[in-house]
């Protein structure tokens, strides 16, 4: 399974919101303490679940002002991605990265890069290119 990558939002996002944003897309929510969300789309599994962004700041020290310079102001809230190793998967997460930033305002970071706003997302989407490759560049 490839490794996690984050979604931060400069807005509080609430379990239970989060819980009905998955069932508004048909996914399923479990009691789960970290990864409660699950969509899936036949073979593809996506995995999500609140975080503390208390976590993700000690990971590295850029952390703070590239979430800044992203969103404005520091994140209030931050959802833990992991996907699926089947074929299409990554493509299955950049949807679903899509439907979160369109609903909160956030940013993609996956550790291996600069952080994603949703136009980046976009551009993804139309260029063709897997989501995630940027991961084993």
């Amino acid at each position: 399974m490839p490794g996690p990558f984050f979604i931060l939002s400069s807005v509080p996002i609430t379990r239970e919101e989060l819980s009905a944003f998955t069932l508004k897309h048909k996914g399923k929510t479990t009691s789960d303490v970290t990864l409660n969300n699950v969509l899936s789309d036949s073979h593809r599994h996506v995995w999500f679940g609140l975080s503390s962004t208390t976590e993700l700041e000690s990971e590295r020290d850029e952390f703070s002002n590239s979430a800044l310079t992203k969103l404005g102001k520091m994140p209030e809230a931050c959802i833990t991605v992991e996907v699926s190793d089947q074929e299409g998967s990554s493509d299955w997460a950049l949807e679903i990265a899509i439907l979160i930033l369109r609903q909160w305002n956030s940013v993609v970071d996956d550790f291996h890069g600069p952080m994603l706003e949703l136009s980046d997302l976009y551009d993804i989407k139309t260029s063709g290119k897997s989501f995630l490759s940027r991961r084993s560049a």
